[in-house]
């Protein structure tokens, strides 16, 4: 059985932080504003956090880290359109939560990082980023193992899925965009689906 991380006090400092961040969408915030939010003393923050830099760059990875954890679970069955569509929903629940990176890394504290922190940052979520698509890719071949869609994976059909998801999660992300979300899955799915099969399928 998989064991469940506990949540510490850093955690939920860090998930504080995200919500701060969030909150003060277009402005700086202090340590003060962290701290009298937590009702904590703004020096006990320093028992964590060298700095107000380091911590918001550790609140980004804490972010990275537990969206993977959403996102990739283990296949919940052998059923590759399940699979899919089960992944769509999970990816769907951290757009409509806010959660995507897409969702702050234009926030004046973040793209003020010291460069090191920045690249820190951007290679974790090049990273995440990539196991993210691998773990895609993995529900894909499960499909064509089952006979669910035809192969062969290819760069083409990669960058035309991509493509594809790409767009439709910007659009989901617009805020204040309404959407059905069956529709957009089950368009999303059909679209996909349709670019592995074969003419006459």
């Amino acid at each position: 059985m998989k064991r469940v991380k506990s949540v510490t006090k850093k955690d939920t400092i860090l998930e504080e932080v995200l919500a701060l961040l969030h909150s003060h969408a277009s402005e700086k915030f202090t340590m003060k504003n962290l701290a009298d939010h937590l009702g904590r003393s703004k020096s006990s923050l320093y028992e964590y956090f060298p700095s107000k830099q380091v911590m918001i760059t550790e609140a980004l990875e804490h972010l990275m880290a537990v969206n993977q954890s959403v996102v990739m679970t283990p296949f919940p069955s052998d059923d590759f359109k399940q699979n899919l569509k089960d992944y769509f929903l999970r990816v769907m629940r951290l757009v409509e939560e806010k959660r995507m990176m897409q969702n702050l890394v234009y926030h004046p504290e973040v793209n003020t990082l010291p460069k090191p922190l920045q690249s820190r940052l951007e290679k974790k979520l090049k990273d995440a980023q990539a196991a993210n698509r691998e773990y895609f890719w993995a529900i894909m071949a499960q499909g064509i193992k089952r006979g669910d869609i035809t192969g062969p994976i290819n760069d083409e059909r990669k960058h035309v899925i991509e493509s594809m998801m790409v767009g439709t999660m910007v659009e989901m992300s617009h805020q204040g965009l309404p959407f059905d979300k069956d529709s957009y899955l089950n368009e999303l799915m059909d679209s996909i689906i349709c670019v592995h099969q074969k003419p006459g399928d």
